[in-house]
């Protein structure tokens, strides 16, 4: 087998259970050949810049504009759209905090608010497209800088291009990630990679770049600790296939029993007694019919039936959040979602 060369600095990020949802986003890699990205001079140029605010501007269907996490845009609810597209039009059932105020905490806007006068006085709406602004310009000078780095770090005299010796190092990483985790197949959909060879199940060009990943993932955790991770990234997995297979009633009351410790069964046996039972049949049956509002709205080109589904869908939001706010269950049941459950 072909030697691979050595980087001088390797660090891999695993977001275990996000991955195991087929999030890409989930698996980062930050790799170096030189030390150009330490050196005494970069590294404050590196440094000095703020960090964004993880949050971005979304449009929303009534025409206002918010601020979302920007993570929104890799994530989704079981088969559906990214929650970035579906909270356009319900922002509020998908918003759990004022994300434009965390957005005014973070360090650059901080900056931000140091540096403009009257900052505050300006609508929302103008705060958020300076905030974006204010952004794109930062990653930009990021990029700017980062150039510098790659020419520094791979360029030579007798070498104009600034090539690493490993092309595309994440994407390798990503595709031995979740070709362990959910065959090549599905990790081809996941990363944009076509499968050409239709006669054979497996993904032959996902296949090839699992060969340097999965040896990147070796030197960086370790064979067996790789293993290790893999196997509970799998245990994930399956939790969520078998989640996603029980009725939406049974899906809440396992996400309960997750958040409470406790037993699916004991859940619903308590939730017949009080009452809650019933909320949340009404609960289901209200995201089921926004769901087909919302599904209505994205298929017709009919301006008439766009406008009733938006009309529809806005109602039976503002009934969602009238029978969430009933019962903290809702709450901690759908707070479950963002972590692991235990797999002992």
């Amino acid at each position: 087998m072909k030697r691979l060369p050595k980087p001088v600095n390797l660090e891999i990020k695993i977001d275990e259970w996000q991955a195991a949802q087929g999030n890409i986003e989930a698996v980062r890699v930050g790799l170096s050949w030189r030390k150009a990205r330490t050196d005494p001079t970069l590294e404050p140029l590196l440094a000095a810049l703020p960090p964004t605010s993880g949050f971005v501007p979304i449009k929303l269907s009534d025409g206002r504009t918010e601020m979302a996490p920007r993570a929104w845009k890799g994530l989704r609810f079981g088969k559906g759209p990214p929650i970035y597209e579906s909270a356009r039009k319900h922002f509020e059932a998908w918003a759990s905090d004022d994300y434009f105020e965390r957005a005014r905490d973070s360090t650059m806007v901080t900056m931000i608010r140091r540096l403009v006068p009257n900052f505050d006085d300006y609508s929302r709406e103008a705060q958020i497209d300076f905030i974006d602004r204010t952004q794109n310009k930062i990653e930009k000078v990021r990029e700017s800088v980062e150039d510098l780095v790659n020419h520094l770090t791979y360029a030579a005299p007798d070498k104009g291009k600034a090539v690493p010796p490993i092309k595309e190092p994440g994407l390798k990483v990503r595709a031995a990630v979740f070709s362990a985790l959910m065959g090549t197949r599905r990790a081809g959909e996941l990363l944009g990679i076509p499968h050409s060879d239709k006669t054979r199940y497996e993904n032959q060009a996902v296949r090839k770049m699992t060969e340097v990943g999965r040896r990147l993932l070796c030197d960086y955790y370790g064979a067996v600790q790789f293993a290790t991770k893999i196997e509970r990234m799998q245990g994930y997995h399956e939790w969520w296939t078998w989640l996603n297979s029980k009725a939406p009633k049974k899906q809440m009351y396992v996400l309960l029993a997750k958040a409470r410790r406790t037993s699916a069964e004991l859940e619903k046996r308590r939730a017949e007694e009080d009452g809650f039972d019933e909320k949340l049949g009404e609960w289901v049956h209200v995201v089921e019919r926004r769901l087909e509002a919302n599904e209505a709205y994205e298929r017709s080109a009919d301006p008439a039936t766009k406008e009733n589904a938006r009309l529809m869908g806005n109602q039976l939001v503002s009934r969602q959040i009238e029978i969430e706010g009933t019962d903290t269950r809702f709450k901690e049941a759908l707070d479950a979602i963002e972590s692991p459950p235990s797999l002992a």
